[in-house]
């Protein structure tokens, strides 16, 4: 067994017959060094900014210094992140090594990992939960014996027995800084993929808001990329960013919004995707004062708040081409467009769980049912945009996997709009069903979304050839000659005729509202404030 000099040895508690039957498996090797920098450099660009659950500066540090003398890596983690990397990694990188197909090579690392983990080689508690949240993003073959929910479950139990849930101080710990940093992103980490999992999926929510005291993130807790004691040029062989300090500061703004984002949603009964909500015997009321009490107008307010308050470099503006490449940051740019896809399936489930009360009872007057209906749709559809703008930039897979389930949720009211003949939403549809599609090349889509296929007679609004979209990822620095056109903003929505028009409005063939009616895009980029008085128009 011959293992790089930054691998840190197995510890002395393994008998010699586990080492054996691990090593029968593949389980102590490693692929090709050419193969190792290409799925490093695939985690650092595209999966380590979704969830921070490493301290990068170190790692990096072990991998590229040339002494032999800087800190070692925990073989299992090293595992992790290879396997992790091969969501999104160049697909000629894993041929090279023999593999046909980027699922059979997820398979065969994902593997890797499972064996380290059961036979117990990483003592350390904390490692433990950075590989398991690593592991849940592992969407594998539906029926399997584990799933991605059990890894996160793992996970989250690991983070309570490590007491990640509690603040060193209360403990009477002195710990360094950096250590307290790690601490407090891989707490956050749990508690993020727990409710944007549950906001996804309907799934109960694991961390309640009494079972913790961590403060919030900050920016402190992302230091700027630093080369510490080792050649820059060998840190820039495995980070695209080239030491670029606003790129991890955009980054570390991205989970500290998305962290507020995610205790917004928390507790808020209306978000329920698995049952209609109810009232539990209370009546809707209508009118009055009390309405700022409702659980959804409690949500709809603080979702204006939070979307409002967001500092300019977080607000959504669509991928470009200037983002890509090595002058650019395309992870911010995803990072950035996975955010406001979340955002959008929060109002989407909202207003979707407020219309379902509507049979039995009475939501208020017929002119805000009919807008909760206009609010879900443009939710739809702006998740079908974003979605589409990334796809157009052919980094789907640059997308957490999460992702998925929120494409699914606006496909789903596409299809119903699609019942009632509906004939543009069949392009929006197209758009969610053509992602889902793209990210079944490294993972197996949820269950639900097996009804959901692009119509062969409405193709997809933008779309990558094949040989662009093997090419044209940010990690090769290379683009295509012509990006192709995005989508339009929102539901039902026709794009103008000239170009300026197109920049300032659209025309929304809305029911109930007039077919010439001009809608801003300040109006498609804050939706909430159009009906915000709902409750008063009577």
């Amino acid at each position: 067994m011959s293992l790089p000099w930054f691998i840190r040895p197995l510890h002395q508690g393994i008998n010699a017959d586990d080492l054996d039957f691990l090593l029968s498996k593949g389980a102590l090797s490693l692929p090709s060094q050419a193969l190792q920098l290409a799925l490093v450099r695939a985690y650092v660009d595209n999966i380590y900014p979704h969830i921070p659950v490493i301290d990068l500066s170190h790692f990096l540090e072990c991998i590229t210094a040339t002494d032999h003398v800087a800190p070692r890596v925990s073989l299992l983690l090293y595992q992790a992140i290879l396997a992790a990397g091969t969501a999104c990694v160049r697909i000629e990188d894993l041929k090279e090594e023999g593999f046909q197909t980027r699922k059979s090579a997820r398979k065969s690392f994902l593997e890797k990992v499972r064996l380290l983990y059961d036979f117990n080689c990483e003592l350390d508690q904390q490692i433990g939960v950075q590989v398991l949240l690593l592991m849940s993003l592992a969407y594998e073959e539906p029926g399997g014996r584990r799933s991605s929910f059990y890894w996160l479950d793992a996970a989250i139990s690991q983070a309570f027995a490590s007491k990640l849930h509690y603040d060193p101080n209360t403990l009477g710990l002195a710990l360094p800084i950096r250590t307290l940093r790690i601490r407090r992103r891989l707490w956050w980490c749990c508690y993020n993929l727990d409710r944007l999992v549950s906001l996804g999926t309907g799934r109960t929510r694991m961390i309640s808001e009494d079972d913790f005291n961590v403060s919030m993130p900050d920016i402190s807790d992302f230091e700027p990329f630093r080369h510490v004691g080792s050649d820059a040029t060998a840190h820039s062989t495995v980070c695209s960013c080239n030491g670029s300090d606003q790129g991890y500061l955009d980054l570390a703004l991205l989970f500290v919004e998305q962290t507020r984002f995610c205790r917004l949603i928390y507790g808020n009964e209306c978000l329920s995707r698995s049952s209609p909500y109810t009232w539990q015997g209370r009546d809707w009321p209508i009118g009055g004062s009390s309405t700022a009490n409702w659980p959804f107008r409690r949500l709809e307010h603080h979702l204006s708040e939070w979307y409002s308050a967001l500092p300019l470099r977080a607000r959504y503006r669509p991928i470009i081409q200037d983002d890509l490449g090595r002058k650019g940051n395309a992870a911010v740019a995803v990072n950035r467009s996975f955010l406001h896809l979340a955002f959008n399936t929060a109002l989407l489930d909202a207003y979707q769980s407020r219309l379902r009360l509507s049979p039995k009872q009475d939501i208020g007057t017929s002119y805000e049912t009919e807008a909760c209906e206009v609010l879900m749709n443009h939710a739809a559809g702006r998740i079908s945009h974003i979605m589409g703008n990334i796809e157009a930039n052919c980094l789907e897979l640059c997308l957490h996997p999460g992702a998925m389930h929120f494409a699914i949720s606006a496909s789903e009211v596409h299809l119903e709009r699609l019942h009632k003949l509906d004939i543009v939403a069949q392009a929006k549809h197209n758009q969610c069903a053509r992602v889902i599609e793209l990210m079944q090349e490294a993972y197996f889509v949820p269950s639900q979304s097996r009804h959901i296929r692009p119509s062969p007679s409405s193709p997809s609004a933008s779309h990558c050839s094949q040989v662009e979209r093997e090419g044209y990822l940010e990690k090769t620095g290379r683009l295509p000659e012509s990006i192709p056109e995005h989508i339009s903003w929102g539901f039902n929505i026709r794009q103008s005729t000239t170009s300026q028009a197109a920049s300032t409005c659209h025309t929304a063939d809305v029911e109930g509202f007039s077919p010439e009616r001009q809608i801003t895009e300040g109006w498609m980029a804050g939706p909430l404030d159009a009906f915000q008085n709902f409750e008063n128009s009577i």
